[in-house]
């Protein structure tokens, strides 16, 4: 390998990229919004919801401002109540209750859907980008904000995938300037993060294929829900990628101190010199 280093390193390039090129599928999710009915969890799940049916928890659209018993705040909540259905995004019943003193209005909006899937996530920006603007939004003086169960994990998912790209940005920058002043070189932080980014790589598209395409359930003894747990991801590249720098640096370091007592980058594929055991050096 040492005396071929472009051939095995280009062998091992082109093997991580096939590992990583099923990551260009990954689907992020939560377990319960895909979970096949065929596992006999979900089927046991199934029939005590039929025997104990529960809605799931409704939007709760939090009103403060001034004028909250007003005939403006009445008629918006009027218009919203109007909008509602049996089969639409918003259902029924639409339900006001004062809190804080009068001081706030929480408007509990139930959504179509079971609370966590695409479904509900419809319902959800139907209600923010549609309802809530020609209703509430319209009155003067007051502001509101939807909350509840599905408004948190739909906000949630949505923040840690727009963090993502800054998470990476801001890792590969002071890994870039780490090394940069530990070694004086421009290439080898480079090289380092573009080696560590492409094992993350790897990674991901390992968990691709094994558990959300589940190639090994009947191995591994599981069952694919069709996704990947959104946090994964971004869990998994903080920390392999700084185990990886790490190695990086214990690597590299050492390479700088047999530099720097004049040993050539390709001694050891010419002619390894004797260790310091030997009998040569006695």
């Amino acid at each position: 390998m040492v005396r071929r280093p472009l051939l095995w390193g280009s062998a091992a390039v082109l093997t991580l990229l096939a590992l990583a090129a099923p990551a260009l599928g990954m689907r992020l999710a939560y377990p319960q919004n895909d979970v096949p009915k065929t596992v006999p969890i979900i089927a046991t799940y199934d029939r005590i919801q039929q025997a104990f049916p529960q809605a799931p928890s409704p939007a709760m659209v939090v009103v403060t401002g001034t004028g909250l018993n007003g005939p403006a705040v009445r008629n918006a909540i009027a218009a919203l109540q109007a909008r509602a259905s049996a089969d639409g995004p918003i259902r029924e019943p639409v339900t006001t209750q004062p809190v804080a003193g009068g001081r706030a209005l929480i408007v509990n909006v139930p959504l179509a859907g079971n609370g966590t899937d695409s479904a509900s996530d419809a319902a959800l920006l139907t209600l923010r980008n549609r309802a809530l603007p020609a209703t509430l939004g319209r009155v003067g003086g007051i502001s509101y904000a939807v909350t509840g169960s599905t408004a948190g994990n739909y906000d949630d998912t949505r923040q840690i995938d727009a963090a993502i790209p800054l998470v990476f940005a801001v890792v590969a920058m002071l890994a870039f300037g780490v090394l940069l002043v530990a070694f004086g070189s421009v290439t080898l932080p480079l090289i380092s993060i573009g080696l560590n980014l492409l094992s993350v790589g790897a990674a991901y598209g390992l968990i691709t294929l094994i558990f959300q395409d589940g190639r090994l359930q009947g191995l591994l003894g599981y069952t694919s829900f069709g996704g990947i747990i959104y946090w994964i991801p971004l869990f998994m590249f903080v920390l392999l990628f700084g185990l990886s720098m790490d190695y990086h640096v214990f690597i590299l370091s050492r390479i700088r101190e047999l530099r720097l007592r004049g040993m050539r980058t390709l001694s050891w594929a010419a002619s390894p010199p004797a260790p310091a055991w030997s009998p040569a050096r006695r």
